[in-house]
This record gives structure tokens, C-alpha cells and sequence, in this order.
């Protein structure tokens, strides 16, 4: 169907622009709605000028009579097809992806003249968007019900010469990547892409991008202006001129604070003016320094407090540095505290497995303080740890004796579930393993946890169960059992292992945590091919009991990039709590984030000693080991330092390690990764130090996952030794360091 039909709903659907338009294009598609057709006179009528043009009002258009039955009716709409006609750079496919919502409402709902005319405007829309920016796209309904739609596509324009003018304070180079921001990220071009199509509507964008970023840096009146736009037919380029008025920053000046409601409040002063003084002057600003204001009032049990920020007008200031002229915007804080409110009581909804109480309990230690929304946020956060809940929301009912109601409703998680796990490591090969997990064991949210794992070195079983509150207190008990066959390097050993261990995290933003720990373990060495002299006692029960500090407040636990992660731990083993094998051992670790634009700067560094008491042999599964994907990466896992005749391990007292990395992002997911490594493990505690030190060098391959890193690492030997190996592969999955 062509002709007056396809230009009514044309325009009708897709070009309206302003209400004068709108009546005098519902006064012709009425007419062919109702069975009359737009007649020559029609044209006369000027659809182009708009609302306020200085003209005389368009007279009626002429209106003939046509056959009804020439124009189908909404009710009698039928499913059609989606032919597309006139592609030549577009594929199909893409075309078709533009317009798959109208595409599947022709198919299923009908072909009427406006979903066809929809499609051809979101067509020609899309397609404008790829750069044809003089693309057109009509359409047609076909006898047998098909909507065809014919594509012009014209050349595609690119992105030409960039001129701009008057930015002092922000690099054309900026500009150009705001200005090409939309189009690069619809479309996956990279910054530095030769040819970007110029698309209209995401260059205006782009403009829109750079006064708001103007903005952000103090120049509240800046002008950004698009003010030409030059066609290049002869190089199928756009060129553009910009101009900037960037006006004078406006810094923050003087902030006058009142006198504080509590100390919570005088707290935060402190950290207020460095943060605000003298950086650019926006409203957000304002908004913000209330908000922090608030905060701290809010936890001092403030509930109703609100504060304004009064900005007085901008004042000049010195000028800076480069002398250029500042405004100053100083700021008042005016607050109305409120009163006071203590929180009172907890009301749970929507529990089934938790146990009545349990959830209450968590809370109980508030009640009678003044109320803290931060407090109860913690205690919220460490109810969602245990795993037990797919939601949990609170709201806090102020009552009228000024004390405050908890309502908290819950969503239960399953109690049980049962996962399988797969993995490959170098030194241990493949590995399949099954966990099954309560995360609500006995209605009272602690959580008992039942594994099995094989390798390709051996087996192992562990059961562990965690109470987060034991007798209601912040300390965490962890109890747990593991047993397992390995078959090392030159030995095989059976160890069976109890732990018991008391967790405690505090600090403001729970990043310090203290572990008190106990560990009997009996050890079986069960076959060996090391020089016997070497293994030490092969049948042995140890029981030890030590201390852990640590510290991390790195980004993101499955993949971090920015922050700091720190432990110290210190154990001993002796006859007074019933080991037969007396030692002490100490260890440290720390390791160090930082990103440098997309890339990632990771250092680390660790050290470890265990000193047996008098002439005491420690067995061989005590003692520690180097080498491998976590330490100096020239070395296959376990096979850095001292070795018996016949090449195997036999490991040491003395431990260093020390790594840098540098990962840089390629492609996608992946990444890669130079990497430095030095480390030593010496036979001896007595003879801690950085002597016979090893050196690494290589090449890693990340690929980033949802779950965490995939890695395969290269390292090369940097001093190569008598017997040693000229470099290591390996593979693993999870963070290095």
C-alpha cells in the first residue's frame, strides 16, 4: 500500500515536532481513517513552518470520497513478514536486530499502516545511527500482507577535522573523546579508531557532555556551542567547530559550621574543609556537604535532623597560581538537629526456617542507645553473610515517645545446597571435588559445610561448621575436621586435622580482624622416595596454638585492583598442650594494589620461620616450600631450595618471597601480565636472610571471569643454577598474591 496512505502515517508517526503539526495531520488521517482520501487541494496546506510562523491559518483541506473497502480496518489486522530491500553496507541481520521489537508486533499482533510506518522509522533511525546520516527507509504493504521496506542507505559519513576554541582548561584531545563518547560506546569503537561515524544526535550529546564536565570543574556559566557543521562529500566527512565561553571558576570559599549536636558530629568536622574548601564550587556540593552532616547527626540518634547549605554569591578571590581570576562561593550550614531517639525494639516478618528470636538478638545490644542507622547497616550486613537470606529490608518507625521501631522483613534462601566444582592446577593436576553447604544449620544461621576433593596427588575430606555469634557475643567460632591423603614430590603423607579458631573484626569499617586459634593434627608419612635422613619423624602428633592479625582493604575480594592486604601470624607447638613436637613459627605477608589507568600495579611481599626447640627434627610436612604459581614462578610448584641426591624437595625454615606485576588489559576479558619474582628458602632458621636469592622473570595471560581470574603464567629463571630448570609453566585459577 503507497501513495497518501504511507505519507499520512509518515509524518503522523514519526515526524510530529510541534502541536501545530499535530492538528493538521489529524485532520487529514482522520479523514482517511473514515473513508476519505486527501484530494490535490490538500497540499496546499504548509506542514513545515510550526508554532509562532507569521502566516495566514491553512485552509481545509478538500476531502474525496473513496472506496472504504480500499483501506483495511484496525480490527481486521493479520500477522505478515518483514522484508527488508536496498542493504548494501548494513547486514541484514543488524537491520533486522534495529527493529526486532516492531518486527515480532508485525508478526504477532498484525501488519497495520502504523506499525509498518514504525518500522521504517525505527529502521531509518538505526541505520542513521551506524553514520548513513542521510539514510531513508520506506515502506510498503504488499497484496499478500508482507511489509516491505526499501532502504536508501547514501555513504557513510565519518567524523572529520575537529576545530575548537577557547577551552583553556580542557585538551582538545578531551573534547574530541566526549564529543565521539556516545558513538564509541553503542557501536565498540576504540578511542583512538581512525574513522568514527558522525551520527547527529550523539555528537549533540557529546556537546551537552563537555558543559557538564565544565560544570563539574567550578565554571558554572560556561557556554559550549556546536556552531558548524561542515560536509566533506569528497571524503565522506563531517567536519566540526565548537566554540567555549568558559567564563571564571567558581571555587568553594569559607564554611561556616555550627556548633556540633554531638560528638559524632564534631567528628566529621575535622575532615569537612579539606575535603570542600577550595575545590570546584557545584550544587551537588552543597548537597553533599549536608548529607555527610546529616549522617553523622543521624547516627548520634538524630533521626529528623536536616540541614541547609547557604551559598552566598560568588566573591573574588585571589587569583591562582597562573593568575588567573577565581570566584569564591562561601558556604553557611544551617541546621534543625530534631530530637533525639534511642531504638527500642525489632519487629521481624517473614520468617519460616529461622528460628523466632534469633534475628532480634542481633539487635539487642542497640536497644536503649541512641539509634544509629550505620550500627544497625553493620549487623544488617553481617545477617546477609551467613547466606541464609535472598532479601532483607529495613525501615525505622520513629514511635511517639521518640524511640525508634526496627521492622525488618526477610526473603529465606534455601537452606541446603550441594555444588560440584571442576579445576586444573599445575603441580596438583586435575581437580573434581563436591561441597555441600547448610547456611541455616538448626534454625540459628550458622552454617555447616561437609567437602570432598580429589586431585591427581591424592584425596581429602573436611567438615567445618561456623556459629558468627557465639553466646550472642561479635565473636565468630569456627570448628572444623579435615583428612586427606597427599602424594607430594618424593613422599606421601596421611594427615588428620582438627581446628578451632575465634574470629573477632572490629574497626570502623570492620577491615582489622584477630583470629585465636588452636590445631592438633596427627601426620603419617606413608611412602617416601627422599633420602630417609631427610624426612624427619614419620609418625608424628603436633598440637599448636597461635594468633592471626590481618588487615584488608582491598576493592574487591574476587579480582581486586586497588588496596592493601596485610596478615602476621604467630603460633607455637609444645608438650604442654600435649604436642610431642615443640616449635615456633612465625609468618608474614603483605601485598599492595594500585591501578594506573586501566592497568593494574600489584607488589608483594612474604617471609615465614619455623625454629625448632634444641636439636628437634621437625618432619618434612611441616617445613616450608617455594616455587610455583603463587611464589618464584621460574620454579615447577614446591621446587625451589634445598634437595636431597636424588633432586627431590626436602624444604626448609626460612622462607622469602617477593613479587611485582604489572597486568595491563588487551582485549575484552584478557589481559596480560609482566611479572617479576625473587624469593629463597633456606635449610636452616638460624640462617635467615636474603642469601642464595632466586630471580624470576616472565609473562602472564589473565582472563578476567565473572568468578575470578583464569591464569596461565611463563617464568623465566634469571640466574639459572647447577641442575635448575631455565623456566616453569603454569596454570591456576584465582588471584596470585
Amino acid at each position: 500500500m503507497k501513495g497518501p496512505q504511507s505519507q499520512c502515517f509518515r509524518a503522523f508517526s514519526g515526524n510530529l515536532r510541534s502541536s501545530y503539526r499535530r492538528v493538521v495531520f489529524v485532520q487529514i488521517c482522520f479523514g482517511l481513517f473514515t473513508g476519505s482520501l486527501v484530494s490535490e487541494g490538500a497540499e496546499e496546506v504548509e506542514i513545515g513552518s510550526g508554532i509562532g510562523a507569521s502566516q495566514e491559518p491553512p485552509k481545509p483541506p478538500r476531502l474525496e470520497i473513496v472506496d472504504p473497502s480500499l483501506i483495511p480496518s484496525v480490527g481486521e489486522a493479520r500477522p505478515g513478514r518483514v522484508v527488508i530491500e536496498g542493504l548494501k553496507s548494513v547486514p541484514q541481520e543488524e537491520a533486522l536486530a534495529m527493529i526486532s521489537f516492531q518486527v515480532r508486533n508485525l508478526e504477532e499482533s498484525g501488519v497495520t499502516m502504523a506499525r509498518a510506518d514504525d518500522a521504517a522509522f525505527f529502521l531509518e533511525e538505526g541505520i542513521r545511527g551506524l553514520g548513513y546520516k542521510d539514510a531513508k527507509v520506506e515502506w510498503e504493504i504488499t497484496p499478500a500482507n508482507d511489509v516491505v521496506l526499501s532502504v536508501q542507505e547514501a555513504k557513510e559519513v565519518y567524523l572529520g577535522e575537529l576545530e575548537v576554541s577557547g577551552n583553556e582548561h580542557l585538551s582538545e584531545g578531551a573534547i574530541r573523546e566526549l564529543i565521539t563518547q556516545a558513538t564509541r560506546k553503542r557501536l565498540g569503537y576504540s578511542i583512538n579508531a581512525p574513522d568514527i561515524p558522525f551520527v547527529d544526535d550523539d555528537v549533540r550529546a557529546g556537546v551537552e557532555a563537555i558543559r557538564h564536565l565544565y560544570i563539574l570543574m567550578g565554571y558554572a556559566d560556561v557556554v559550549v556551542e556546536l556552531t558548524e557543521t561542515i560536509h566533506r562529500p569528497e571524503m565522506n566527512r563531517m567536519d566540526l567547530t565548537i566554540r567555549i565561553a568558559e567564563g571564571v571558576v567558581q571555587l568553594v570559599g569559607d564554611i561556616q559550621l555550627p556548633a556540633p549536636i554531638a560528638p559524632q558530629v564534631e567528628a566529621v568536622y575535622p575532615s569537612l574543609v579539606p575535603e570542600f574548601g577550595g575545590k570546584p564550587y557545584t550544587e551537588a556540593v552543597s548537597a553533599n556537604l549536608a548529607n555527610r552532616i546529616v549522617s553523622a547527626a543521624q547516627d548520634a540518634g538524630y533521626f529528623d535532623a536536616e540541614v541547609d547549605v547557604d551559598a552566598a554569591p560568588p566573591r573574588v578571590g585571589p587569583p591562582s597560581e597562573n593568575g588567573e581570576e577565581q570566584l569564591f562561593v562561601d558556604l553557611t550550614v544551617r541546621p534543625n538537629w530534631g530530637e533525639q531517639y534511642t531504638f527500642s525494639a525489632v519487629e521481624v516478618s517473614g520468617l519460616d526456617r529461622v528460628r523466632e528470636g534469633v534475628i532480634d538478638r542481633r539487635f539487642e545490644p542497640l536497644f536503649g542507645e541512641p539509634y544509629s542507622p550505620k550500627a544497625v547497616n553493620e549487623r544488617v550486613a553481617k545477617l546477609l553473610e551467613t547466606g541464609a537470606f535472598n532479601g532483607f529490608s529495613t525501615e525505622a518507625i520513629p514511635q511517639s515517645d521518640r524511640t525508634i521501631k526496627l521492622k525488618v522483613a526477610v526473603e529465606e534462601a534455601k537452606r541446603h545446597s550441594l555444588a560440584p566444582y571442576v579445576g586444573y592446577s599445575t603441580y596438583e593436576g586435575p581437580i573434581v571435588g563436591l561441597e555441600y553447604r547448610n547456611s541455616n544449620f538448626l534454625g540459628r544461621l550458622q552454617t555447616l559445610e561437609i567437602a570432598g576433593e580429589v586431585t591427581g596427588r591424592g584425596f581429602s575430606g573436611d567438615v567445618g561448621y561456623t556459629n558468627p555469634w557465639i553466646f550472642d557475643t561479635d565473636w565468630q567460632l569456627k570448628l572444623g575436621a579435615q583428612a586427606g591423603t597427599t602424594d607430594n614430590e618424593g613422599y606421601e603423607v596421611f594427615n588428620v586435622e582438627f581446628r578451632l579458631g575465634l574470629i573477632r573484626e572490629f574497626g570502623a569499617e570492620k577491615r582489622h580482624r584477630v583470629t585465636l586459634f588452636a590445631s592438633p593434627q596427627y601426620g603419617d608419612v606413608t611412602d617416601f622416595e627422599i633420602e630417609e635422613q631427610f624426612i624427619g619423624p614419620r609418625d608424628y602428633f603436633v598440637s599448636r596454638a597461635g594468633v592471626v592479625y590481618s588487615y584488608d582493604n582491598r576493592d574487591d575480594p574476587t579480582n581486586p585492583r586497588k588496596g592493601l592486604a596485610a596478615d602476621v601470624l604467630l603460633s607455637g607447638a609444645g608438650s604442654a598442650i600435649g604436642s610431642e613436637i615443640e616449635f615456633f613459627r612465625g609468618t608474614a605477608r603483605a601485598v599492595y594494589l594500585q591501578p594506573v589507568g586501566r592497568s593494574t600495579l600489584r607488589l608483594a611481599a612474604r617471609a615465614g620461620i619455623i625454629d625448632p626447640s634444641g636439636d628437634e627434627e621437625l618432619p618434612i610436612d611441616l617445613r616450608f616450600f617455594s616455587g610455583g604459581a603463587q611464589s618464584v614462578r621460574s620454579f615447577r610448584e614446591r621446587d625451589l631450595g634445598p634437595k636431597d641426591r636424588n633432586n627431590f624437595p626436602i624444604g626448609g625454615e626460612f622462607v622469602t618471597v617477593f613479587n611485582v606485576e604489572y597486568e595491563i588489559p588487551v582485549v575484552g576479558p584478557f589481559s596480560v601480565a609482566p611479572f617479576f619474582d625473587a624469593g629463597n628458602l633456606l635449610s636452616q632458621a638460624e640462617d635467615a636472610g636474603f642469601s642464595d636469592m632466586h630471580y624470576a622473570g616472565g609473562l602472564g595471560l589473565i582472563l578476567n571471569s565473572p568468578i575470578g581470574p583464569l591464569r596461565i603464567d611463563y617464568g623465566h629463571n634469571l640466574n639459572r643454577g647447577e641442575n635448575e630448570p631455565s623456566g616453569s609453566w603454569h596454570i591456576g585459577f584465582g588471584v596470585g598474591f
